[in-house]
C-alpha cells in the first residue's frame, strides 16, 4: 500500500511537472511566429484489481496537443492569399494610376498644350510663330507618348522581376515544407503516434507563408505529411519530394516572363490563368488585366490621334499652296513569331483603320497544310475554255480516300474546303483546302504527308490546274513508356472499360499530347464513351448519357489509380524514369528504328 501511495504521488508530480514544462514552453514562445499554444492532456492510469475492487494508480500525461483548428487555419490562409493578391495588384496599379493621372506630368497636360497650339494656328493660319509653336507642341506630345511607353516597359520589367522573385521564394518554401514532412514522418505520427507539435507549427507557418505567394491546396496524408498543389492540381510538394518551378520567356512574347515546372530536364509552361492568389497571382493579374490593356490603349490613342490628324492634314494646303502630307509618323505594328513556328513563315501587319483597333493583342495560330489550286476562269456555258480549280480540289479529296487504304490505321487526314469559287456561273479559278495530317511519330508522318502532297499534284495534273502546297504546321514526336501503358491498360480493364482489345493497339503520346509526352512521361486514357461514330451529333449526345458518364468515370478511376501508384511507390517512379530517360537519350536511334519499321514498299516500273 505504501508503494502505491508513493507511486500515485509521483505520478501526480510528473503530470504537474509536464504541465509546468508545457506552460514554460508556451511563455518562451509567446512571440514566436506561427507558434500555437500547447496543453497537456491527462488521463488516469489503469487501475489495479484487488480483492476489494479496482484501486486507482494515479495520473498520466496522455499527450501534449496544440490548441489549433484546421478549419480556422484554412480560412485565415485563404483570406491571407486573397489579401496578398489584392495588395500586390494595388501596389502596382497605384503607380500606374499616379503616372497617367498626374495633372502636371501625365498625358493630359501635353495633349491640352497641343490642342491649344492647334487652336492658335486655326485662329492665325498665316502666323509663322504660331506654326512653329504647334510643331514644338506636337514634338512634345510625341515625346511624351514615347516616355510613357518606356515607363510601361519599365513596369513590365518590374513585373518580370517580381515573378522571378516569387518563383524563387516558392521553390525555397516548398523545399522547407518537404524537409519538415520528412522529419514529421520520421519523428512523429509514423512511429510514436504522438504529434511533433513544434515541427507541425513550423510547417504550418511555411504553408501560410507559401499561401501569401500563391494560392495552394493542401492534402494531409495518413503519415502526417502534407501534399501541396498549385494551379489546377499541379503538384508542388509530395511528401518529401518537391517539383521545381522555373521562370522562362514566353514562346509568344520573349519580353514576357512566364512560370513553368521542370520535368525531365525541360521546363513546361503553366497556363497563366491557373496561377491565382498571393503576390504572384496579383502580379500576373496586374500584367494581364491592367498593364497589357493600358499599354495597348496608350498605343491606340497615339495611333488614332496620328491617323485622324494626318487624314485631315492631307486635305489642307501649306502657305505656298502645296497639298499637305502626313503630320505625324507612326510605327508599324510589331509581329512576334511564336517559338516553334516554321522559320520560312512570315507575317506582316499594318493598320488601315485605327478606329477598329481594340486594346488586345492579336494572335495568329496555324497547324496543318493548305492546298491552293489555281485554274482559269470561264463562263459555265463554255467551261472548256477555262480550268476548274474546284474540280481539282474534289479530285484531291477522292485521291485521299484512295490513299487511306494504303496507310496505317492510326493516321488521320482531315480537311475542309475554305475557298470554292467566286460566282455560280463562273468556272472557279481558285480554291483552297485546309488539311490536318496527323500521326503519333514524325517518321511515318513524313510518308503520309508526301502521299497527300502527291495526291494534290495528281489532282492538278488531271485537271490542267496548278497547286501550291503550304505546310504551315508542325510535327510532334511522342514517347511511349511501357511501364505506364501496361499498368494503365490493366486498370482500364479492371474498372470495366468496354470494347477493350487484348492489348494496346496504337502508340501513346498521340496527336496533341505528343509534344508533352516527349518532355515528361505521359499516357492517354480514353474509355468508350459513345456507341456512335466519332465526330457525330450522336457521339456528342452520348457524352451526356449513361455510356458517356460511365466512360468518363472509368477514365478518372484509371488515371487516379495510376497516379496513386506513381506517387506512392518510389520503385515504380524509378522504373518509369529509367525507361523514359533511356528512350529519350536514344531518341535518334529510336527514329532510325522507326524508319526500318516503316519501310516504303518498292514499286517496280511497269513492263
Amino acid at each position: 500500500m505504501g508503494n502505491g501511495i508513493f507511486g500515485i504521488g509521483i505520478s501526480g508530480l510528473n503530470a504537474a511537472q509536464a504541465g509546468l514544462l508545457t506552460t514554460g514552453h508556451n511563455i518562451s514562445n509567446a512571440a514566436t511566429p506561427g507558434y500555437n499554444r500547447q496543453q497537456t492532456v491527462q488521463s488516469s492510469n489503469s487501475p489495479q484489481l484487488t480483492g476489494s475492487g479496482y484501486l486507482g494508480q494515479g495520473v498520466q500525461v496522455s499527450t501534449v496537443r496544440r490548441v489549433y483548428s484546421q478549419f480556422l487555419a484554412g480560412q485565415v490562409s485563404q483570406a491571407q492569399t486573397q489579401s496578398s493578391q489584392l495588395e500586390s495588384y494595388y501596389s502596382q496599379i497605384r503607380l500606374l494610376n499616379n503616372m497617367l493621372g498626374d495633372p502636371s506630368a501625365g498625358l493630359s497636360p501635353t495633349l491640352q498644350s497641343f490642342f491649344n497650339g492647334l487652336q492658335d494656328v486655326a485662329a492665325n493660319p498665316a502666323s509663322v510663330p504660331s506654326r512653329q509653336a504647334l510643331l514644338g507642341s506636337a514634338q512634345s506630345l510625341a515625346t511624351r507618348f514615347q516616355e510613357l511607353n518606356q515607363r510601361f516597359t519599365e513596369f513590365r520589367d518590374g513585373v518580370n522581376s517580381q515573378i522571378a522573385g516569387s518563383v524563387t521564394e516558392i521553390n525555397s518554401l516548398a523545399q522547407q515544407i518537404a524537409n519538415l514532412n520528412q522529419s514529421i514522418a520520421l519523428t512523429g505520427d509514423a512511429n510514436s503516434r504522438q504529434p511533433a507539435n513544434d515541427l507541425l507549427d513550423q510547417r504550418d507557418a511555411l504553408v501560410a507563408e507559401l499561401g501569401r505567394v500563391i494560392n495552394i491546396a493542401v492534402v494531409r496524408q495518413s503519415d502526417g505529411t502534407f501534399n501541396v498543389f498549385i494551379g489546377n492540381g499541379q503538384a508542388l510538394v509530395l511528401g518529401a519530394l518537391t517539383l521545381t518551378l522555373e521562370t522562362m520567356a514566353s514562346s509568344a512574347d520573349p519580353a514576357k516572363t512566364v512560370v513553368g515546372f521542370v520535368a525531365a530536364g525541360n521546363t513546361i509552361p503553366i497556363p497563366e490563368s491557373t496561377l491565382q492568389g498571393g503576390s504572384l497571382g496579383g502580379a500576373l493579374a496586374f500584367r494581364s488585366g491592367t498593364l497589357d490593356s493600358a499599354q495597348n490603349a496608350l498605343g491606340r490613342v497615339a495611333i488614332g490621334l496620328a491617323q485622324t490628324f494626318n487624314d485631315q492634314h492631307r486635305l489642307g494646303q501649306d502657305l505656298s499652296g502645296a497639298i499637305g502630307g502626313n503630320f505625324f509618323s507612326t510605327a508599324v505594328p510589331g509581329v512576334i513569331s511564336v517559338a516553334g513556328n516554321n522559320p520560312a513563315s512570315s507575317i506582316a501587319a499594318s493598320i488601315s483603320n485605327a478606329g477598329a483597333l481594340t486594346t488586345s493583342d492579336y494572335q495568329f495560330d496555324f497547324d496543318g497544310t493548305n492546298y491552293t489550286f489555281s485554274g482559269a476562269p470561264a463562263h459555265q456555258l463554255t467551261a472548256w475554255n477555262g480550268r476548274n480549280a474546284l474540280t481539282a480540289v474534289i479530285h484531291l479529296f477522292n485521291n485521299i480516300d484512295a490513299i487511306r487504304s494504303n496507310i496505317r490505321p492510326e493516321s488521320r487526314v482531315q480537311g475542309v474546303i475554305t475557298e470554292g469559287g467566286a460566282a455560280p456561273n463562273v468556272v472557279p479559278d481558285r480554291t483552297v483546302a485546309d488539311f490536318y495530317i496527323r500521326y503519333p511519330d514524325a517518321i511515318y508522318l513524313e510518308q503520309v504527308t508526301k502521299m497527300v502532297d502527291d495526291g494534290a499534284r495528281a489532282a492538278a495534273l488531271a485537271t490542267g490546274t496548278k497547286v501550291k502546297i503550304d505546310h504551315y504546321g508542325k510535327t510532334r514526336d511522342g514517347i511511349s513508356v511501357a511501364t505506364l501503358a501496361e499498368v494503365g491498360f490493366a486498370y482500364m480493364k479492371k474498372f470495366g472499360a468496354t470494347n477493350v482489345v487484348p492489348e494496346p493497339g496504337k502508340p501513346q503520346g498521340y496527336e496533341e499530347t505528343g509534344s508533352v509526352s516527349s518532355a515528361i512521361p505521359g499516357i492517354g486514357f480514353s474509355a468508350q464513351s459513345s456507341n456512335a461514330p466519332n465526330h457525330t451529333y450522336e457521339m456528342e449526345a452520348d457524352a451526356l448519357a449513361e455510356v458517356g458518364h460511365k466512360g468518363f468515370v472509368i477514365d478518372a478511376q484509371a488515371m487516379t489509380a495510376l497516379l496513386f501508384d506513381f506517387a506512392t511507390r518510389p520503385d515504380y517512379r524509378a522504373a518509369v524514369k529509367r525507361e523514359f530517360d533511356g528512350i529519350k537519350a536514344l531518341f535518334g536511334e529510336y527514329q532510325e528504328a522507326l524508319r526500318k519499321v516503316y519501310v516504303v514498299p518498292k514499286v517496280p516500273d511497269p513492263e
